[in-house]
């Protein structure tokens, strides 16, 4: 995850594809999600990253999912959001990474 100069934020995956990211609510997952996994071992709906603007701060959540969602390859706790920092190292399951 990286900050553009415009204030903007951005997720950069290990293929070099970009996912800008907006002030709200992004839905990743394998299925009818703002951020599509092409992976089994990512759920339909695995993780939930928010921005909350007091912070002005993404923090990620898991949403249950089977094989877990990592920060810097620690697999944080299921429902809870997580603070995300600039170059954080995210991974969805096995081998998603972003």
């Amino acid at each position: 995850m990286s900050k553009k100069g415009d204030d903007s934020w951005v997720l950069v995956g290990k293929d070099g594809r970009t996912h800008d990211l907006s002030h709200g609510m992004i839905f990743i997952g394998r299925e009818e999600c703002d951020i599509v996994l092409q992976a089994a071992s990512a759920d339909k709906r695995h993780a939930v990253l928010c921005y909350n603007n007091g912070e002005q701060k993404f923090h990620i959540k898991d949403l249950n999912s089977l094989t877990g969602t990592y920060v810097n390859g620690i697999r944080i706790p299921e429902q809870t959001y997580v603070k995300l920092k600039r170059l954080d190292c995210i991974r969805f399951g096995y081998d998603i990474l972003l």
